[in-house]
């Protein structure tokens, strides 16, 4: 009776397959020890590879939880400047608008350090020019952000210092 009509040929191809990494199995270890040292050597990297595009993206998943509770800090405080006091002075406003940029700067750190992490692992001139360029854009946030934060201090001291004492009673 013919294998290919019992079905046997797969068990035949399986069986080859089998071989054919017992043999792989063999030449390694006939090789020598510098060549076993050197796959063990490559199984390291890809395991290390392996662990920094995980951590990465962790670092990553942090910064989407960074931005996530931001994003809803912000609508509680915005809605409270909104609804609950409405005559509330652009102060306020301000003060949600920049303690959201605060937090979305810090999620950034997080999302250029994913980059440099996964970066670090594969060097490819299309990751390094994609980190290049978010390392410009968070560069560029931060700056503006930290000028209105210190455009905001000044406001408030000048605020202050203008503002006629308060008046006793006396």
């Amino acid at each position: 009776m013919d294998s290919r009509a019992t079905g046997q040929e797969g068990n035949t191809s399986a069986g080859e397959a089998g071989k054919a990494v017992g043999l792989e199995y063999i030449k390694l270890r006939c090789q020598g020890p510098r060549t076993r040292q050197s796959s063990t050597v490559f199984l390291v990297q890809e395991l290390f590879k392996q662990w920094t595009f995980d951590l990465a993206s962790g670092v990553e998943g942090a910064a989407g939880l960074i931005i996530a509770l931001a994003a809803l800090q912000a609508t509680w405080r915005a809605l409270g400047v909104f609804f609950v006091r409405p005559e509330a002075p652009n102060e306020a406003k301000e003060n949600v608008r920049l303690q959201l940029a605060r937090w979305l700067a810090v999620a950034l750190e997080f999302e250029l350090a994913a980059d440099i992490l996964r970066t670090a692992i594969a060097p490819s001139w299309d990751e390094i020019g994609k980190l290049a360029a978010i390392a410009a854009l968070r560069t560029l946030l931060n700056y503006f952000l930290q000028q209105e934060i210190e455009l905001q201090a000044q406001r408030q001291r000048g605020t202050r210092t203008i503002a006629p004492p308060a008046l006793d009673g006396s």
